[in-house]
């Protein structure tokens, strides 16, 4: 195969697994739960990266995917990058002004595409790994890993006000 064939190749196997794995955890989902397991998926995929990527080549993918899919997914242009990764406030706040199928369009985009990228420049090194990540990454773990980190948030906010 030719590079261009094998990168076709990849993306359609990252598309493939993902859809796999959206069918199993991200149907009849209400869309803050939807971008709370994405956000969970993001997470899982982050962490790994971490493991051998530094966080400014993450951002940089990141970056160069959101860019990227802006120009078809308007969406995607809600979701930052902070110093400690992706950012999905912005969406999470915006959430009413879109349809639970086109938040579902613009992050299933942004997960194939932030694999190939990072499989693209590991010549898929982190591939397996990463697909392995996506796959341990459940609609309930997600959402119960997220309500506990939020339930954290305003505990620690309500220590800081002297509240308990």
């Amino acid at each position: 195969m030719h590079g261009q064939d094998v990168r076709l190749d990849q993306n359609k196997t990252h598309k493939e697994l993902v859809r796999l794995w959206e069918n199993q955890n991200t149907i009849d989902l209400r869309a803050e739960q939807l971008v709370q397991v994405y956000a969970g998926a993001f997470q899982a995929i982050e962490s790994r990266c971490l493991a051998t990527l530094s966080r400014v080549t993450i951002n940089v993918v990141i970056d160069r995917v959101l860019h990227i899919g802006s120009e078809k997914f308007q969406i995607l242009s809600l979701i930052t990058i902070e110093p400690s990764g992706l950012s999905l406030k912005n969406l999470i706040q915006n959430i009413k002004k879109y349809k639970t199928e086109e938040i579902r369009n613009a992050l299933s985009y942004f997960l194939v595409e932030f694999l190939t990228v990072v499989g693209n420049i590991t010549s898929d090194v982190l591939t397996a790994s990463l697909h392995k990540k996506l796959v341990e990454v459940t609609r309930e773990s997600a959402l119960s890993i997220l309500e506990v980190q939020s339930l954290r948030s305003i505990n620690s906010t309500n220590k800081k006000r002297g509240e308990e």
